[in-house]
């Protein structure tokens, strides 16, 4: 890309974004409701994501192949090609 047309895209970005409104993070945590969706999303997400950190722990422990434990992430996700499909 020339310089001549980076200039004119950050002038013309700078036109365009506007600054955006400060959000009140107490106002936020006020809501009891917003406050459990919160912490239920934080803890949802631990426990989806954190198993697969100790995939290969818990396999070399179980007595896995240590040349098979390195694959346990990359088979897992290959088995969740079949929850995409379209029921």
């Amino acid at each position: 890309m020339r310089p001549a047309a980076k200039g004119g895209l950050a002038a013309t970005a700078q036109v365009l974004v506007m600054e955006r409104p400060r959000s009140n993070l107490k106002a936020l945590f006020k809501s009891k409701g917003y406050t459990f969706l919160v912490i239920g999303l934080c803890l949802i997400c631990l426990g989806v994501f954190a198993p697969s950190f100790y995939l290969q722990v818990f396999a070399s422990e179980k007595g896995v192949d240590v040349g098979l434990t390195s694959y346990t992430v990359a088979i897992i996700n290959a088995a969740s090609i079949i929850g995409t499909f379209p029921t």
